[in-house]
């Protein structure tokens, strides 16, 4: 019989040993996820710009290009702000953009064709995202909803400057949406809640 206790006493050592390892194991591994989740909670979430449909023209990544000024980055009163954003027209007619006007700002100016022909597109300011991916980037195209198909798919975007003029708030400042309105030709009039978008390097305005 002490013969069978001393085996059944180291049996049950062992089974304590290999919970016991079990249990580190797992707080290790819990203070791993834990620190994974904090270093996630902290990074800086990326601009994704402001899409919408106006009839057959699709408005898309839309953002205000980000203002000069560091970390006291923004737009002055009576200051003009480059919209970046394509514009893309899935109709089978062609079409024009005829305005862009914003309540906050006095005025806009649009340098560059107005002229939308049927499955093409316009592009102003370069998205900062562009900087990184190629130039076929998902981020430009139409939703798969709206996406004509590849024969009719539109053509490389054309260029076009839109800039909204005359700041008429004391400042603007990055973290806000601003009511940009867009008025086409044959595909009428609709308000698209535009971002500011994220910095980043060498910023082009063409």
């Amino acid at each position: 019989m002490s013969g069978v206790s001393v085996r059944m006493r180291s049996v049950g050592k062992a089974r304590m040993t290999v919970a016991v390892a079990a249990v580190g194991i797992g707080l290790v591994l819990g203070g791993c996820g834990s620190g994974q989740i904090t270093q996630t909670d902290t990074q800086a979430a990326a601009v994704n710009g402001a899409m919408d449909e106006i009839g057959k023209v699709a408005i898309r990544d839309a953002q205000l290009a980000y203002p000069s000024g560091g970390n006291q980055a923004a737009y002055k009163q009576g200051s003009d702000a480059r919209l970046v954003l394509t514009i893309v027209n899935n109709a089978g007619q062609d079409d024009k953009l005829v305005n862009v006007s914003s309540p906050l700002f006095s005025g806009s100016r649009i340098d560059g064709s107005k002229e939308l022909p049927a499955r093409t597109a316009l592009r102003s300011g370069v998205d900062p995202d562009d900087q990184k991916a190629p130039a076929s980037s998902a981020s430009n195209a139409p939703s798969a909803s709206n996406a004509p198909s590849a024969a009719n798919a539109p053509a490389q975007p054309g260029k076009v400057s839109i800039d909204l003029t005359g700041l008429n708030k004391p400042a603007l400042r990055p973290g806000v949406t601003v009511p940009v309105r867009f008025q086409f030709a044959k595909a009428g009039s609709g308000t698209v809640q535009v971002p500011i978008g994220a910095p980043y390097d060498n910023q082009a305005n063409g």
